[in-house]
C-alpha cells in the first residue's frame, strides 16, 4: 500500500486519514495520520497553544507506532500544550522548511521545534533522491531544492516537482548516503564498520567540518530564513546519528556550526546527545531498531527525556 501522496511543492506527503499496518523488518508498526496528512492521532483545533515539529523520518517515526515516537513521550510531559508531528521521511531541511510554509506559516504556535537530523545536510544538495518502485527497480524521484543566486540569495528550484521517476543515469546529484557508496557496503558486509569507524575518526558528514563548506552554508541559509520568518518562539534540535550516540564518530564539527549558528541569530539550540550518552555505551545500541538506524522505542523515549526540561523552559 503506497503511504504518500504528491504534492507540487513539497514533493510529497503521507495521504491523509490513514490508518494503516506498516510492514517493517523490524515488525510491524501502527500508523495513523491526520486530515493534512502527518502522523498525528488528533486535528489541530487551537494553534495557539500548541507545539509543531518538524523533522524527517527519526520525527514522523519509521519503524515506530503512533505513540512511541519522541513527541508522543515529549506531550506526557508537557500537560498544557498539544504538540503535532509533520515529521516527513526521507526529507531535507529545505523540504521540512516547504512544509511549514505551506501548513504552518500562517499559525502561531505556542513554540515551533526545528528537529534536524545531522545527516540532512546531504539531502539539501541534492535534486533527486533514490527510491524502489513497487516492482523493485531503483529510480530517481525529483525534489525540491535550493541553490543561491548571484546576489546570494535563497533560490528555490524544482517547483513544481516533476511527477515522473527518472532512470538512475539521469542524474549525478544524488543523496547517496556518503562518498564511496560500494566501499562502504563491503565494509559493512565484512562486520568491520564500528571497528574501521572508531579506527579512522569517520566524520559521517563532513558538510559541517568547515564553516564555509557549500553544505552548510545552505543548511545555515535554509534556517536562517525559516526562523526569521517564524512569529513566535523556535528552537532547533540537532538529532545526532547513531555513530555519534555510540561513539564511533566525532560530533564536534556539527556542534561547532550550530552552537555558531545560535550565537549569530540567537535561535536556541537544544542538543540532546551530551544526555543520550549518560548510559552504557553498551545499552545506547538498544536506541536504534535492530534492523534499522532509526530509533526505537526506547530511543525515542531517551530523545525526549534528553529534551523535555529545556523544552518547557521556553513555553
Amino acid at each position: 500500500m503506497d503511504l504518500f501522496k504528491y504534492h507540487e511543492r513539497i514533493g510529497y506527503t503521507f495521504i491523509p486519514n490513514l490508518k494503516v499496518r506498516v510492514d517493517h523488518t523490524d515488525g510491524p508498526y501502527l500508523m495513523r495520520t491526520d486530515q493534512l496528512g502527518f502522523r498525528n492521532d488528533r486535528e489541530i483545533t487551537n494553534a495557539n497553544n500548541s507545539i509543531f515539529v518538524f523533522g524527517d523520518s527519526f520525527t514522523a517515526g519509521d519503524g515506530v507506532s503512533n505513540g512511541r515516537r519522541y513527541t508522543d513521550f515529549l506531550q506526557e510531559g508537557i500537560k498544557d500544550s498539544e504538540i503535532f508531528n509533520f515529521g516527513l521521511p526521507g526529507s531535507g531541511t529545505d523540504q521540512q522548511y516547504l512544509t511549514w510554509e505551506a501548513y504552518a506559516k500562517d499559525l502561531s504556535p505556542r513554540l515551533t521545534v526545528i528537529a534536524v537530523l545531522v545527516e540532512n545536510i546531504r539531502r539539501n544538495m541534492v535534486q533527486h533522491r533514490y527510491v524502489v518502485t513497487p516492482e523493485g527497480e531503483k529510480r530517481l524521484k525529483p525534489k525540491p531544492y535550493f541553490d543561491f543566486d548571484e546576489a546570494g540569495q535563497l533560490v528555490l528550484r524544482q517547483v513544481p516537482v516533476p511527477r515522473d521517476l527518472l532512470p538512475l543515469e539521469a542524474s549525478k546529484n544524488v543523496d547517496q548516503g556518503g562518498k564511496f557508496p560500494g566501499l562502504r557496503k563491503l565494509i559493512t558486509d565484512l562486520g568491520l564498520k564500528e571497528n574501521l569507524q572508531k579506527f579512522t575518526k569517520y566524520q559521517p558528514v563532513p558538510g559541517y567540518n568547515s564553516a564555509n563548506s557549500k553544505d552548510w552554508l545552505l543548511m545555515r541559509g535554509i534556517l536562517k530564513n525559516w526562523t526569521s520568518q517564524i512569529s513566535g518562539p523556535c528552537v532547533i534540535v540537532p538529532i545526532p546519528l547513531y555513530q555519534h550516540i555510540e561513539e564511533t564518530a566525532c560530533p564536534k564539527a556539527y556542534q561547532t556550526r550550530f552552537s555558531e549558528f545560535s550565537n549569530e541569530t540567537s535561535i536556541p539550540v537544544i542538543d540532546p546527545l551530551k544526555k543520550l550518552q549518560l548510559v552504557d555505551v553498551a545499552k545506547r545500541r538498544d536506541y536504534r531498531l535492530k534492523n534499522d538506524t532509526h530509533l526505537s522505542t526506547l530511543g525515542h523515549k531517551a530523545l525526549a527525556g534528553a529534551v523535555l526540561d529545556e523544552i518547557l523552559e521556553l513555553i
